[in-house]
């Protein structure tokens, strides 16, 4: 099953099944489709799971810190957790990310 099955099912209304679909892909360990992941377990109500799912994200190498920062900003997602240690702990891998993605020159 693909990250593309799950999100379909959400966009049709399944959000039930969308839900199911994502916690059969959260062992994954592609740092892309966890994110995507994460995200549709946000989208479905599913805060929590997507906040955990995230962070095993970060932890597989996912570093497109746009969709990062977008991901913690976003208040339709993350509002409720922010202020939570592992919150915090969250933007400061972002952080991070972002300093190694700096051009020197």
């Amino acid at each position: 099953m693909h990250t593309s099955h799950a999100t379909i099912l959400h966009y049709v209304g399944r959000d039930d099944d969308a839900r199911e679909a994502a916690a059969q892909l959260e062992n994954s360990r592609d740092g892309t489709a966890l994110y995507t992941i994460a995200f549709l377990q946000c989208m479905t109500n599913d805060r929590e799971r997507g906040f955990k799912t995230f962070r095993k994200a970060l932890d597989a190498g996912f570093k497109e810190i746009h969709s990062i920062r977008g991901f913690l900003n976003d208040e339709n997602i993350l509002a409720e957790f922010a202020g939570r240690p592992e919150y915090e702990e969250l933007c400061r891998i972002a952080d991070k990310i972002e300093g190694e993605q700096v051009d020197p020159n």
